[in-house]
């Protein structure tokens, strides 16, 4: 099994909303896909960590991260930031290879940020 956290906000201007324990892409890109229209309908004002329910395809918030003073996000120094150049994801499409692991959510994130 493998499971990890997704932080994620749009364009760098709205804040951070952490999501716990995912458990594979494909729930990923519908969180991606939901997360986006939450951020677009909601105007999500505050930091806050989520709970992504695949069956019922909606998150729950479990508690605002400025609720916590001593949270902090503490990014790790041996992993650089991942900036991906627009061309990228255009240059994947035009191939004839499988997707890589990973690279579903990527393209799926760009094409729906494409259409804003």
């Amino acid at each position: 099994d493998i499971r990890f956290d997704v932080n994620m906000n749009l364009y760098q201007t709205t804040p951070v909303v952490e999501y716990k324990n995912m458990n594979c892409l494909g729930s990923l890109d519908r969180l991606l896909r939901h997360e986006k229209q939450r951020h677009k309908h909601s105007k999500v004002t505050r930091s806050e960590t989520r709970i992504w329910n695949p069956k019922k395809k909606e998150s729950k918030l479990l508690r605002y991260k400025d609720d916590i003073p001593a949270y902090r996000y503490m990014p790790d120094p041996d992993l650089p930031p991942i900036i991906i150049p627009p061309e990228v994801p255009k240059s994947i499409r035009t191939r004839s290879i499988p997707e890589k692991f990973g690279w579903a959510a990527i393209r799926t994130l760009n094409e729906d940020l494409d259409s804003w």
